[in-house]
């Protein structure tokens, strides 16, 4: 399942899709944290507060553009 995690930094807040199996909104926080780190994002020292953690099933059908809308185009 794909999830929108959204940390606040205090002053900023980010936004991070991530797919996991885990279904606890703690460990699937701690998957996007993980993710970051390991792609080297560069996370502060501050572990971010999780603001909201909400599952994206659309992200998991077909992520595939079939048609750009009026304002996009396809390169």
């Amino acid at each position: 399942m794909t999830y929108r995690v959204i940390f606040d930094y205090g002053n900023i807040e980010v936004s991070v899709w991530v797919q996991t199996a885990e279904t606890d909104v703690q460990q699937i926080a701690q998957v996007a944290i993980d993710e970051l780190i390991s792609r080297d994002f560069g996370l502060g020292p501050e572990i971010p507060t999780v603001v909201d953690v909400a599952p994206c099933p659309e992200w998991d059908e077909d992520e595939t553009v079939g048609e750009p809308c009026s304002n996009c185009t396809l390169v």
